[in-house]
């Protein structure tokens, strides 16, 4: 029989799942040398194996054999739906936003203002959003600075990145929110207001990131 398919769709499988190949071997019962082994084409599974792997992973046997498992297909979403929230809190962001350029056009606010402190902020959200979601999509994590296939758990990382687009978006949302204050003052301190938004919201980012870090690799 022909597995000359089967290595790459092992490889497919447990990136869509998001394992590293210690979490793929852990969870059908082999180590990982197995599965590396299996991955470079020096080796193959036997057939109780092949069906273990086709039952957790939901795929048929010929499929995992002689079919091509890609990895846009279904599994990769199974069971997970990462960065639904933070997606509708960046549109409010982009909405607020346009609220704030409209309320320059009327001569409410300064338009520097406005770009320095809700419109920086909604770029790097939008930004961390988009990129954050490519990385999960794809599973593109050797982007991601100091990651590795070997070391780290994606699952882990993933959550991580979901937790801080969240509660990024969240703060950016209130800073964008909060930012009407300065509507009442003089062109001078809204300058002044923007820069003290932007710091703030730089600070919460930087604190964000690493209590996220701290608080899921210690679980």
């Amino acid at each position: 029989m022909d597995m000359n398919q089967l290595p790459d769709n092992l490889v497919n499988i447990r990136k869509m799942n998001g394992l590293s190949q210690e979490a793929f071997a852990e969870r059908i019962g082999v180590s990982r040398q197995a599965i590396s082994n299996w991955e470079r084409k020096q080796g193959v599974p036997d057939a109780d194996m092949l069906k273990i792997i086709a039952k957790e992973f939901d795929v048929s046997i010929d499929t995992l054999i002689t079919g091509c498992v890609a990895p846009n297909s279904s599994i990769s979403e199974k069971g997970s739906q990462p960065f639904k929230y933070s997606k509708y809190v960046i549109i409010s962001m982009v909405l607020i936003l346009a609220i704030h350029i409209f309320s320059w056009y009327q001569g409410k606010v300064s338009i520097e203002s406005v770009i320095i402190s809700p419109g920086v902020i909604t770029m790097i959200s939008v930004i961390i959003h988009l990129t954050f979601r490519h990385v999960v999509r794809y599973n593109s994590y050797s982007i991601l600075g100091g990651f590795s296939d070997e070391k780290d758990n994606i699952p882990q990382v993933r959550k991580q990145l979901n937790a801080i687009d969240l509660l990024n978006s969240l703060f950016g949302l209130a800073f964008s929110v909060i930012f009407f204050i300065t509507y009442g003052s003089g062109a001078e301190n809204r300058t002044i207001g923007s820069l003290i938004f932007l710091g703030a919201y730089i600070l919460t980012l930087v604190i964000i990131v690493v209590c996220v870090n701290i608080k899921i690799k210690s679980r």
